[in-house]
């Protein structure tokens, strides 16, 4: 049996729409391979460290010393005081606020 030009016809397009199919799921695999590929890159590298202008560098050396000796009595009093206040407030055994206060 032989098959009428117009049978043929539709068998030639079927096959190569299916060719360009076929070739456009290889190639959107590879675009996915390689989208997967740079995001693990970035994703792998760290991120930028910021640069600290060099006006701040001193205020910043200034911050992470220790604190005055002034300065660590001056908050000791003034947790002192809190805690006293603290405990006046709630109620607590005035004996031992009283202790505290006259320390």
């Amino acid at each position: 049996m032989k098959q009428s030009p117009f049978e043929a016809e539709p068998l030639r397009r079927l096959n190569a729409l299916k060719k360009q199919l076929d070739h456009s799921e290889s190639k959107l695999r590879t675009l996915r391979g390689k989208h997967l590929n740079q995001s693990q890159k970035r994703s792998a590298t760290p991120a930028p460290r910021p640069v600290i202008p060099e006006e701040l560098l001193p205020l910043l050396a200034q911050d992470l010393l220790p604190p005055s000796r002034k300065a660590l009595l001056a908050l000791e009093e003034n947790l002192r005081q809190q805690a006293l206040l603290y405990f006046q407030k709630s109620k607590v055994d005035p004996k031992l606020w009283t202790d505290l206060a006259s320390s």
